[in-house]
């Protein structure tokens, strides 16, 4: 299993204290990258938004507000909806 994979599983099966960073990164890319519409979507404040952006960065070694990594996870969601839904 790559690395990604391996913290985005551990990421994505947190309950809890880090639902709100998977809830921050679907609303970045339900907003097409647009980080103000994803805190008015969130309905927190940017920086409330921008250090759970970066949070995710710190966890996982990727950052999400790099286009490379913002495509690895945008993949992630949606696989793991896809599972969800099985």
């Amino acid at each position: 299993m790559s690395r990604f994979r391996k913290t985005f599983a551990a990421l994505a099966t947190q309950r809890g204290a880090r639902r709100h960073l998977l809830a921050a990164l679907r609303a970045l890319i339900a907003n097409d990258y647009n980080r103000q519409q994803a805190a008015a979507a969130l309905v927190v404040h940017r920086d409330t938004r921008n250090y759970r952006l970066n949070r995710i960065g710190t966890v996982t070694g990727y950052d999400p507000n790099r286009p490379d990594h913002a495509q690895l996870f945008a993949a992630a969601l949606t696989a793991s909806d896809i599972d969800a839904m099985e």
